[in-house]
């Protein structure tokens, strides 16, 4: 019995070396799973991250030109009233020709 005591003991501690060495094979297996799961997930951060910034930097320029449109009509529309508003305030100068026409199509 002394004998198959030490067999049982040896096959005992086979089994738990064998368990411990397929325990070290799955933590070894899951952790490279994770690192792969945290890789992927990074680069899609990564890209999250670029689109993000090309789409920011796409408005800003949309936005500068928007700007520069507005501003260019605004500076047109404040020569055209500023142009307008001179030519209605210097008087008109006509030559007595010039007055007779215009007289006589007035009349007519």
């Amino acid at each position: 019995m002394h004998y198959s005591g030490a067999v049982e003991r040896n096959s005992l501690h086979s089994v738990h070396i064998h368990f411990h060495i397929m325990s070290k094979i799955d933590r070894k297996t899951d952790i490279e799973q994770q690192l792969a799961h945290l890789r992927w997930r990074l680069a899609q951060n990564e890209r999250s991250i670029r689109n993000s910034l090309e789409s920011t930097k796409n408005l800003r320029e949309n936005d500068t030109m928007l700007q520069i449109s507005v501003d260019n009509v605004s500076t047109k529309k404040l020569w055209i009233s500023s142009f307008v508003e001179k030519e209605i305030s210097t008087p008109l100068i006509l030559n007595e020709s010039e007055y007779n026409k215009l007289r006589k199509g007035g009349e007519a």
